[in-house]
């Protein structure tokens, strides 16, 4: 389905990856109008998490992630209408904490390690995950998948790929809010190359799933709960559904 574009990297395997996806997705979507737009992009998914042990994202339209009992596409989430094509470069996961009513979803702090600085300690949207980080090692002992209707792009990729633990967060002052913003990750090194480049488009049926070893409980702080995020970047291709 992607050839044009597993020959680009074949070309350049060295080569700045959203480069050659561009270069690639010029000659895959090569029958598309001239003003097709092949822009960089990225694509945003979130499961609320409860009592589970796969974490699966959906990241098409209108497609809720059930696993973990959500019944709709929540406000901070990016999704690839049913028109468009995606030319997936990078993969990465993270998770978040928000109280369990009243927050944005778009308030919420995404951490790449299972901080269990007591979520009292920091502001609401931002606070570590309390008794849910021993929950957050079951995941980052867990492993990645992603099928594309029956292309496998990635099986059994361990979740060690995207934790990041700054050196910021050494010493005494791991917990304190004033050092909080310092851990953030960096926008780049949580993140994991895609080779060879999914295309996905919103007609596909994507299946990303995450496989913890055990049956996790998310749900031990009351208040709050645990937010799941994939992030895919890449290079949105408009209305190129049609032209593959």
């Amino acid at each position: 389905m992607n050839q044009e574009i597993i020959n680009a990297l074949s070309l350049q395997p060295n080569g700045d990856a959203l480069r050659i996806a561009y270069n690639g997705a010029l000659r895959q979507f090569r029958n598309a109008p001239m003003n097709t737009p092949i822009l960089p992009s990225t694509l945003r998914s979130e499961a609320v998490l409860g009592i589970q042990q796969d974490i699966r994202w959906n990241v098409t339209q209108n497609n809720p992630n059930t696993s973990g009992g959500a019944t709709t596409v929540r406000s901070s989430e990016v999704r690839l209408q049913q028109q468009d094509a995606f030319v997936v470069t990078e993969i990465g996961v993270m998770f978040g904490n928000e109280l369990s009513a009243g927050v944005r979803p778009g308030s919420v702090l995404l951490q790449t390690w299972e901080n269990p600085a007591a979520v009292a300690v920091l502001p609401l949207t931002v606070g570590g995950f309390g008794a849910n980080a021993s929950s957050l090692i079951e995941a980052y002992n867990g492993t990645l998948s992603m099928v594309v209707d029956t292309t496998v792009y990635l099986n059994g990729l361990d979740m060690l790929h995207f934790k990041r633990v700054d050196t910021a967060q050494a010493g005494t002052t791991l917990f304190t809010a004033s050092t909080q913003a310092q851990s953030y990750f960096d926008g780049q090194g949580a993140f994991f190359p895609i080779a060879p480049f999914a295309v996905l488009t919103g007609q596909s049926n994507p299946t990303i799933t995450l496989h913890m070893p055990d049956s996790t409980d998310f749900t031990l702080v009351a208040s709050n709960r645990v937010i799941a995020v994939l992030l895919l970047r890449g290079l949105l291709v408009a209305n190129g559904a049609a032209y593959l």
